[in-house]
């Protein structure tokens, strides 16, 4: 892969043909793995933002490692045709207010949702993987906080930290040591670098294993990002696994 991909605006030509599919807790694009391999093939779930659908980020499938299995799940929430959320987001003076109860139901389909992807493809459930744009960037995070034991890896982009899910953070033993990727543009007008700043310093307080990156970007997955990504999940997949659990 080039050090530069193209803009991220490819069709879906590129991953071939895909259809949504309904038989699990959660709507879903399913691609196989690209490169044959005797072992049970690595889970790569694609989290959107929120006002999206499954669609939106199977325009990365192209860039990444040929290993995984890709799934891209829609969010459980409809807000209108063609667009979901994770949950509701009311923004105040105060700061945005979560609507709790919708964004712990989401955090419950997607461990569902991971159970039964790796029970009807095939895939390895120690190597399981997260990548989140936004609102998914947000739920990758809580998720990875919470039940650190399903996911070998998750990258976050744009995403922030919800003060609502600290009061059930996992315990810290459990967290340690979880490799993360966080990456951030230093012009996002939507989640402000500060915000993701101070994330920053209380994630390596919990002990993971954080790459930390910023670009020269607003809210948006940008194309150093991407490659900047790729990179690191290679590595985790040719790393020997995380012990987990306690």
């Amino acid at each position: 892969m080039d050090d530069q991909p193209p803009p991220l605006h490819r069709s879906l030509q590129l991953v071939g043909d895909s259809t949504v599919r309904h038989d699990g807790t959660l709507s879903y694009e399913f691609v196989p793995a690209r490169r044959a391999s005797a072992a049970k093939p690595p889970l790569l779930v694609l989290l959107h933002g929120g006002g999206a659908n499954e669609g939106d980020l199977l325009g990365l499938v192209p860039y990444l490692d040929e290993r995984l299995q890709v799934v891209s799940a829609r969010a459980p929430n409809r807000i209108e045709a063609g667009a979901y959320s994770w949950f509701r987001t009311t923004f105040t003076a105060g700061g945005p207010i979560v609507h709790e109860g919708q964004e712990g139901d989401s955090r419950k389909a997607l461990a569902a949702f991971i159970d039964e992807v790796i029970e009807r493809h095939g895939a390895d459930r120690e190597g399981v993987y997260l990548l989140g744009f936004s609102q998914g960037a947000t739920l990758a995070l809580s998720f990875a906080l919470t039940v650190p034991d399903q996911v070998a890896g998750v990258m976050a982009v744009a995403g922030r930290l919800l003060r609502e899910v600290l009061p059930t953070l996992a315990p810290a033993a459990r967290i340690a040591g979880l490799p993360l990727f966080v990456a951030h543009g230093i012009h996002d007008d939507v989640v402000p670098i500060g915000r993701a700043r101070a994330n920053r310093e209380f994630l390596l307080g919990l002990g993971l294993d954080l790459t930390y990156r910023e670009y020269s970007t607003g809210h948006q997955i940008a194309p150093q990002a991407l490659t900047d990504m790729t990179k690191w999940l290679g590595a985790q997949l040719d790393a020997p696994r995380r012990s987990r659990g306690a």
